[in-house]
C-alpha cells in the first residue's frame, strides 16, 4: 500500500554572494534561526505545486515547502517528474507570491513605506509606485545538468546539483553640480523592474519606481554618489525611464526631472549589468540665470557598463 516514492539528494551550489546574512533568518521569538533554503516541488504535467513530505530526512518542512541544510537536502518524494525551485528563506525587501503554480509563481519587491521587509511580510506594490532596494536574493529553476527537471522513479536513488543565483544588480550615480553648491541630493528613479519569474529567473515587465539617497563626495562637495539595488530594468522606451532629483539649496528643496530612457537604451545595447559591474549613470545638473534647476546626462566613457564598483 506504500506510495511508490524515490530516494532523492539535491547539493547545493550557492552562488558566490551566498553568505552569513543569507543563511539566517528570524523565528516568530525573533531569535535567528538558519532555515536558509526552500525547494519548490511542481508536478511537469499539471504545472500544480505537489508535496508528501520526506518521510525520513535531515529537512523541516510545512505544506509545500521544504527547508534543510545549506548544502544539501535529502528525502523521499513520490514518484514522478518535476520542476524544482530553489531560492533562499530570508529575502530582504522582497516576497513569494502566487507559488501554487510554477508558472505563476513569482518573487515581488515590496511596496517602499519606509521599513524594511524580511521574507513572509507581504507588502505588495502596484504598478508605478514606489518600491524598496531588494537584497539577498537567490533563485534557480531548475537543477546543474542536461536535464533541469527532477525525474523519480520508484525505488530509485537519484543525486542531483542546483546552483541558486544572486539576483540582484547594482545602479550608480554620480551627480555633479555645475558652478552652483547643495548640502542634499536625493532622487528617484522610474522604470525599475519590480517582479521576477521564478519559472525563468527573468523580470516581468512591472515597472516600479526607487528612492535612493546620495553621499557627498570626499574630495569634490558638488558631487553626490549613490548606489543602489535592483532585479533589473524594464526595456527602455519613450519616458520609461525619468530620474527625478531633489536638492536642497540655501535650505529650500528644488527638483527637476530629466528622461534618461534613451541613454539606458544606449547603455543596455553595449551589454548587461550585474552586481559587480553596475549601471554607472553620470548626470550633470546645473543651475541657470532664471533660478531654474536642470539635469542631463553626462557623455558616456568607454568603460560602459561596469565602470563603477559593487559591494555587498
Amino acid at each position: 500500500m506504500r506510495t511508490p516514492a524515490g530516494y532523492v539528494e539535491i547539493a547545493l551550489n550557492w552562488d558566490e554572494y551566498f553568505d552569513d546574512e543569507a543563511n539566517v533568518s528570524t523565528d516568530e521569538s525573533g531569535k535567528n534561526v538558519k532555515k536558509c533554503a526552500l525547494l519548490y516541488f511542481y508536478s511537469v504535467e499539471t504545472g500544480a505545486s505537489v508535496f508528501d513530505g520526506p518521510k525520513e530526512s535531515v529537512s523541516e518542512y510545512d505544506d509545500r515547502t521544504l527547508s534543510w541544510t545549506p548544502h544539501m537536502f535529502k528525502g523521499f518524494l513520490p514518484e514522478g517528474t518535476y520542476h524544482v525551485v530553489v531560492m533562499n528563506r530570508n529575502f530582504t525587501n522582497a516576497h513569494l507570491l502566487y507559488d501554487d503554480k510554477f508558472e505563476d509563481a513569482r518573487i515581488d519587491i515590496a511596496k517602499d513605506d519606509g521599513e524594511s521587509v524580511s521574507f513572509g511580510k507581504t507588502r505588495v506594490a502596484k504598478a508605478g509606485d514606489l518600491i524598496c532596494a531588494p537584497a539577498s536574493v537567490f533563485l534557480a529553476s531548475g537543477l546543474d545538468g542536461d536535464t533541469k527537471t527532477l525525474t523519480v522513479g520508484n525505488l530509485d536513488t537519484v543525486k542531483r546539483v542546483a546552483s541558486p543565483k544572486h539576483m540582484i544588480k547594482r545602479v550608480t550615480f554620480t551627480i555633479t553640480l555645475e558652478d552652483f553648491s547643495a548640502s542634499a541630493c536625493r532622487g528617484v528613479l522610474g522604470g525599475v523592474s519590480a517582479s521576477l519569474k521564478c519559472s525563468t529567473c527573468q523580470c516581468l515587465p512591472v515597472s516600479g519606481r526607487v528612492k535612493f539617497q546620495t553621499e557627498a563626495d570626499a574630495t569634490n562637495p558638488n558631487v553626490f554618489k549613490a548606489s543602489f539595488n535592483v532585479f533589473d530594468l524594464i526595456p527602455a522606451g519613450a519616458q520609461s525611464h525619468l530620474l527625478e532629483l531633489t536638492l536642497t539649496i540655501d535650505g529650500s528643496e528644488r527638483t527637476t526631472t530629466v528622461d534618461i530612457s534613451d541613454d539606458v537604451l544606449k547603455e543596455l545595447e553595449k551589454g548587461d549589468f550585474t552586481y559587480d559591474l553596475p549601471l554607472a549613470l553620470h548626470i550633470k545638473v546645473t543651475h541657470t540665470i532664471e533660478g531654474d534647476i536642470q539635469a542631463s546626462v553626462e557623455g558616456w566613457d568607454d568603460s560602459g557598463s561596469g565602470s563603477g564598483t559593487g559591494s555587498y
